[in-house]
């Protein structure tokens, strides 16, 4: 709570993530344990995302509060997190009242380290899959920036993001959203993040 304060303020916005990184890397103590708003989260703060909310202890909450207050004001039944990455939406979400939630990414990692957020939290409203949504029925290989990134794209090989090769590859099914869920009669609200991938999906 003290470092969530703290790093509001200017002189500390950039010094105290710096500083972190620093030590996390230097000591190799990577694995964090934080509960924030009654979740208990299992972050690995090599990754910028999980770093800042570590510190910060939010997450793009402007995007966040508009989609929490749209589901509850219109009661929507299911929330589908497309692109999960380990599912810091769908655990925000997850203390929505009556909300079902359906949360798909296609990185092994990303969905083991989900399903036991689900588990430590006992939650009982989110449902994984680990695939890839698009318009076809398949494989498909991912390409990722670092060995521990838990963030993946289908169009890295020849690219560069911010000056670096995507070096690491992994192999995933893909398939079509009709396929795997037949919902009728029900308000559903979409989150997509798929890297690029979104008018295929």
């Amino acid at each position: 709570m003290i470092i969530k304060n703290l790093i509001k303020i200017p002189v500390f916005k950039r010094l105290i993530p710096s500083v972190f990184k620093k030590y996390i890397f230097f000591s190799k103590n990577y694995f964090k344990e934080k509960k924030i708003d009654g979740i208990k989260y299992l972050l690995d703060t090599r990754h910028l995302i999980d770093r800042n909310f570590y510190l910060r202890e939010n997450y793009e909450d402007d995007l966040f509060f508009l989609a929490k207050d749209i589901i509850i004001r219109n009661k929507v039944n299911y929330f589908l997190d497309i692109g999960s990455c380990w599912g810091i939406y769908s655990l925000r979400l997850s203390k929505t009242k009556k909300l079902k939630i359906m949360s798909f990414d296609p990185i092994y990692r990303n969905i083991s380290r989900l399903k036991q957020m689900i588990k430590i939290n006992n939650l009982r409203n989110i449902t994984t899959y680990q695939k890839a949504l698009g318009d076809k029925i398949g494989k498909v290989k991912f390409y990722g920036l670092e060995e521990f990134t838990p963030n993946y794209t289908l169009y890295g090989k020849g690219h560069k993001h911010n000056g670096k090769e995507h070096q690491y590859t992994t192999i995933c099914k893909i398939d079509r959203l009709d396929n795997i869920i037949k919902i009728k009669n029900k308000i559903l609200y979409l989150k997509v993040d798929v890297e690029k991938h979104e008018y295929f999906f």
